[in-house]
């Protein structure tokens, strides 16, 4: 009994081994067929006599013809065809590599579903013509079975070669891309949304000078005019130049990642978004001397993009949803200056400073060999006195915006400080600190008090002249 227990177990035992030694060997062969060495050459061809390339795309049936020194789509010429995506294709059926051989018939091709092709490629080069039939993908290796018209014989081929003649039209076109500037070209900023725009523009200098600082406002759908330059309103206000800066640095960075409709109609333009845009980002800025302006109008959102057009461009493109989100929602107030009054030193002629009880003066006189001379009441002081009270008022910064309160401030003067500008170089600032309440004074500047500065703040400049 124990004897044929052991007879059992042994051939238990060994049929195992050979089931698992089968097992392998097929995983193996599965493998060696998923490891992308193409060793199987089913035929060659010049690559420079083949003249015409038909398959089936995402979109339909596309055609394309080789035309001088270049590849065109027969259904529009004009296409902007990447030519090294058409390069690609050439090769790739110039000499048409297979990875191994599968089976023989054409009997067999409704296994592998080229009963029913998933594409039809044909390649005509002079009287030569090739016709690849791609089938069904092999579900362990990813690769598509293959055939040649004419030929019984049943190939894999890498997926990569079913994925280049399976794409839109769209997809091997070269993609346009922004105009070649950056921030420190733009001049004016405009960011339309809904019935608001929020315009950035720099402040120009009346000597030619470059431009200064950023400006930022707001206006509503019934003051809009046509594109260009829009001169600044009295309501415009210097913009946090770090927050602006972060904000217009991320213009240039925006990047058209699929085209989705080319030379797109009204209609086209309707069904994205584009007919009557949510929004519109327009740059007018200045290269080598010469301004122009890029506009783009922002459609609809799917799937992580939006759909923009840029206006005269050759298309309607995607772009990512996170790359347009800082230009949504935007609010001028969240980008203007908390800063009482930030007037560089080289662009200032003096400072008059006077609070309740003093009156005092400092000059500059600029060289014309660059030094600068510092005056204290008409007595000459080092460079280091006079920025000790000059760097205290330029980073002199408010706590808090608010509408213009100049008609509510009846208390006198805490504190006056008038920043004359060289000639050219902008208007000057007169800034009045006033006792607001018990926590703020507040900063009239030229004439417009919205800004609240801590009443330390304050005390502490006070402190300089005591």
């Amino acid at each position: 009994m124990r004897t044929r227990q052991k007879i059992r177990l042994t051939l238990t035992a060994l049929t195992a081994v050979l089931l698992l030694g089968v097992y392998l060997w097929l995983l193996m062969e599965e493998r060696h067929g998923g490891e992308g060495d193409d060793s199987l050459c089913i035929y060659t061809l010049e690559a420079s006599s083949i003249e015409r390339l038909t398959f089936t795309g995402a979109d339909g049936l596309v055609a394309l013809r080789r035309q001088d020194d270049r590849w065109v789509w027969e259904q529009e010429e004009d296409f902007p065809l990447n030519q090294n995506f058409t390069g690609t294709m050439v090769a790739k059926t110039a000499a048409l590599w297979a990875k191994r051989a599968v089976a023989e018939g054409e009997e067999h091709f409704a296994v592998y579903g080229l009963d029913q092709p998933s594409n039809v490629i044909t390649v005509t080069a002079g009287d030569q013509k090739k016709v690849i039939y791609l089938g069904s993908a092999n579900s362990a290796s990813g690769d598509y079975y293959m055939a040649l018209e004419g030929s019984g014989k049943i190939y894999t081929v890498d997926a990569s070669f079913y994925n280049i003649f399976s794409g839109s039209i769209l997809a091997m076109a070269v993609r346009e891309s922004l105009p070649d500037f950056t921030i420190d070209d733009m001049i004016q900023v405009t960011v339309t949304e809904g019935e608001q725009e929020i315009i950035f523009a720099r402040e120009t200098k009346s000597n030619g000078a470059e431009p200064g600082r950023w400006l930022v406002w707001s206006r509503e759908e019934g003051e809009k005019s046509t594109s260009g330059l829009v001169e600044p309103p009295v309501s415009a206000g210097p913009g946090d130049e770090a927050l602006v800066s972060r904000l217009l640095a991320q213009i240039p960075k925006l990047r058209y990642e699929e085209l989705a409709a080319y030379h797109p109609d009204g209609q086209e333009l309707e069904a994205r978004g584009l007919g009557k845009p949510g929004a519109r980002l327009q740059v007018l800025y200045q290269t080598d001397g010469i301004q122009e302006i890029y506009s783009l109008l922002i459609g609809d959102e799917t799937g992580g993009y939006r759909f923009v057009y840029p206006e005269n461009g050759q298309g309607i493109y995607k772009v990512s949803a996170s790359s347009l989100s800082p230009f949504q929602n935007l609010a001028a107030e969240a980008y203007l200056s908390l800063s009482v009054a930030q007037v560089r030193r080289e662009e200032l002629e003096g400072i008059t400073i006077s609070g309740e009880s003093f009156q005092t003066e400092y000059t500059l006189e600029s060289q014309t060999d660059g030094s600068v001379f510092f005056y204290h009441d008409g007595e000459e002081i080092t460079e280091k006195e006079f920025n000790s009270i000059y760097f205290p008022l330029y980073s002199l910064t408010a706590e808090k915006r608010v509408t213009d309160i100049a008609g509510q401030l009846t208390r006198p003067e805490a504190l006056t400080i008038n920043y004359r500008r060289l000639s050219g170089l902008g208007e000057d600032i007169l800034v009045e600190l006033i006792a607001y309440d018990q926590n703020y004074y507040a900063a009239r500047v030229n004439g417009k008090a919205e800004l609240l500065v801590n009443r330390q703040r304050v005390n502490g400049i006070l402190e300089l002249w005591k």
